[in-house]
């Protein structure tokens, strides 16, 4: 082989693995994007999920506090038998 063809192949072959590289990069930064998007909505979703699990505990947590102040209101203001001890 001349000097001409080696420089020549030479040249193609570093042409062909920056081309390589280039084609690989850009299909990482694809896969990298998509994997990126796909975690945001996932953390929205588990967001939305917990925000909501927030809203029946605060309404669980209501529900039980109003029980709580209706049973206190009823022991202060129900009605309340008095028992005298029996003369022997």
């Amino acid at each position: 082989m001349t000097q001409s063809k080696k420089t020549k192949l030479f040249l193609t072959l570093a042409i062909s693995i920056i081309v390589l590289l280039l084609i690989i990069s850009i299909v990482q930064i694809v896969s990298i994007n998509n994997k990126q998007r796909e975690l945001t909505e996932q953390q929205s979703e588990i967001d939305r999920l917990y925000n909501e699990l927030n809203y029946y505990q605060n309404q669980n947590n209501a529900n039980s506090d109003s029980k709580d102040e209706q049973d206190a209101y009823d022991d202060k203001n129900g009605d309340y038998e008095i028992n005298v001890g029996e003369e022997k």
